[in-house]
């Protein structure tokens, strides 16, 4: 009976340290939606609501499906990392791999879970971490575009000479993740030796290969022209709200959101990507009801990606190329 009641205090011994944890995670996954309310109680919603409903869903339709397009060249940049291990693989295949896993990365902080199209790959490279470096590679030509399209926007905005210090170590960091970021791995392996993921995270490393300067050249061309096609998307979008801003600030202004709503504070960059944009917009001489115009269509894109994103997963589910 005493070993029972010891066994029993025990589990809730620890029942109580996971229960804390899975509220606060709640609470920091929800603070991004608080943090949305109580922008929008000091704005004019109206307007807002007025912009939003000059949108015609049809007309929008083609922009939406703009979507397919950026998938498209990002799937050829990540052929190109494939071709590298002597492994050829349907564009089709890849393209429906690439589409589908949108969702997958959407409920993840930083998009990560995109990674899981290495699923696809581990059953033909015979190789799973193989699969998975390249993968990663590939997410992380995403990562660092934007960060360095963030942060240099950031930087030229508030020509604050204080932020170049920190800028300029961020940086550089995205120049050495793109030219060789098996380094990177392997320091942050190193960093977290303790860590259950580290061995792993080591064995990844060692797969990755350095990319010759004509494969980073490509693959620095096909990463911009994704994100051009997405900037092109959200502010063809914005325009049909009645408002029209210059693309290039636009554009500026979505990257340096999407840095900032790489933080997982929220969920798909609610709260975080409003008060960043307002800020931007403010520094700009922008209105903040402008500013949750913009925020509410790149959420509008996120959504749509989604939707269009579904129907490839659930066919790579059904057919068993990705479990």
């Amino acid at each position: 009976g005493l070993n029972n009641s010891m066994g029993g205090d025990s589990d809730s011994g620890t029942r109580i340290p996971i229960m804390i944890r899975l509220i606060f995670r709640i609470f920091i996954r929800s603070s991004g939606l608080f943090l949305l309310v109580f922008i929008l109680s000091k704005l004019d919603i109206r307007d807002i609501m007025n912009r939003l409903n000059n949108i015609h869903l049809i007309a929008v339709t083609p922009i939406l499906m703009l979507f397919l397009a950026l998938s498209y060249v990002k799937t050829i940049r990540w052929r190109l990392l494939l071709n590298r291990v002597n492994n050829r693989f349907g564009t089709g295949k890849l393209f429906s791999t690439y589409v589908g896993s949108f969702i997958i990365g959407a409920l993840t902080p930083g998009r990560m879970g995109e990674i899981i199209k290495y699923r696809l790959l581990d059953r033909r490279l015979t190789d799973e971490i193989m699969a998975l470096s390249i993968s990663i590679q590939d997410r992380m030509w995403d990562f660092c575009l934007v960060l360095f399209l963030g942060i240099s926007f950031i930087v030229y905005l508030t020509q604050f000479v204080v932020l170049i210090p920190i800028a300029f170590p961020i940086l550089s960091l995205c120049l050495f993740l793109t030219i060789r970021p098996e380094k990177i791995l392997s320091y942050i392996a190193r960093m977290f030796a303790k860590h259950r993921n580290t061995e792993r995270l080591i064995r990844v490393s060692k797969k990755m290969k350095p990319l010759s300067f004509s494969e980073m050249a490509k693959c620095l061309m096909l990463t911009v022209g994704s994100w051009i096609i997405y900037f092109t998307q959200v502010y063809l979008l914005f325009v049909a709200t009645g408002l029209n801003f210059n693309i290039l600030f636009i554009s500026g202004a979505i990257a340096a959101a999407a840095v900032v709503a790489l933080l997982p504070v929220s969920f798909a960059g609610i709260g975080t990507r409003d008060i960043t944009l307002v800020g931007i917009f403010a520094l700009g001489g922008k209105s903040p009801e402008s500013a949750i115009t913009l925020s509410a269509c790149v959420l509008a894109v996120f959504i749509a990606n989604c939707f269009i994103s579904l129907p490839f997963w659930l066919y790579l589910t059904n057919t068993g190329d990705i479990e």
